[in-house]
C-alpha cells in the first residue's frame, strides 16, 4: 500500500510540474493569413491587435509579443482602469486604445526624462516610452513576460493623455505635470499582477 501511495504521489507531482510550467499558446481560428505573424520573415512585422479596431503592434519576431497576448493584456488593463475610474474616463481611454501602435523591441534606448518620482535625469536608460497619445515603444527582453515589461506603465501614459488631451504626465509623481497619482500606481500593480497570473 505504501509503494502505491508513493507512486501515486510521484505521478501527481510529475503531472503538476509539467502542467504548471507549460506556457499557454493561443490557437486563433478563422484569422486571415495576412493578419498572422509570418515566422519565416526575418524583418519586423506590423500586426493587427485582435479586438481593437485600428490598433497594431510592431514586432521583431513572432514569439516575444504574440498579438493575442497583447490583446488580452490591453483588455485586462481596460478592465482594471474601469474599476478605478469614471465611465467617461474609461470611454476616452477605450477609444484611444482602439487606435494605438505599440512597438516591441529588445534594443536599449536612452533619453533625457523623468523617473517615477519626478526627478529629471539626463541620458537615462529606459524600458518604455509613450511617444504620442497613440504611439508607444516597449522594451521586451527575450523570455520576458508582458507583465514584467513596461507595457502597463505606457498604457497608463496613453490613458492620461486620452483624458487630459495635452500630455501624458511625463514626470509621473512629480509636481510639474499632473495626471499620475496613487490610483494609477494601483492600476499598474493590479494589471501586472493579473497578467502574471495568466502567464502573460
Amino acid at each position: 500500500m505504501g509503494n502505491l501511495l508513493t507512486i501515486s504521489f510521484s505521478l501527481f507531482c510529475l503531472l503538476g510540474i509539467t502542467t504548471c510550467t507549460h506556457r499557454w499558446v493561443a490557437h486563433p481560428q478563422g484569422v486571415p493569413g495576412y493578419e498572422k505573424c509570418n515566422v519565416w520573415q526575418d524583418d519586423i512585422q506590423m500586426l493587427k491587435i485582435p479586438g481593437f479596431e485600428l490598433s497594431y503592434i510592431v514586432v521583431q519576431d513572432c514569439f516575444s509579443a504574440p498579438r493575442e497576448k497583447v490583446s488580452i493584456a490591453m483588455m485586462v488593463f481596460l478592465d482594471v482602469w474601469k474599476k478605478h475610474h469614471s465611465q467617461f474616463s474609461f470611454e476616452e481611454v477605450e477609444d484611444q486604445l482602439n487606435e494605438t501602435l505599440i512597438e516591441f523591441s529588445d534594443q536599449t534606448k536612452r533619453i533625457n526624462g523623468y523617473d517615477r518620482d519626478g526627478n529629471y535625469i539626463q541620458n537615462a536608460k529606459i524600458s518604455g516610452l509613450t511617444i504620442t497619445k497613440g504611439m508607444v515603444w516597449v522594451r521586451l527582453r527575450p523570455g520576458e513576460l508582458l507583465c514584467e515589461s513596461s507595457l502597463a506603465h505606457e498604457l497608463i501614459h496613453v490613458a492620461i493623455w486620452a483624458n487630459k488631451k495635452t500630455d501624458a504626465d511625463p514626470d509621473h509623481l512629480g509636481t510639474k505635470y499632473d495626471g499620475w497619482d496613487q490610483t494609477k500606481e494601483l492600476v499598474l500593480q493590479e494589471t501586472n499582477k493579473r497578467l502574471c497570473e495568466l502567464g502573460i
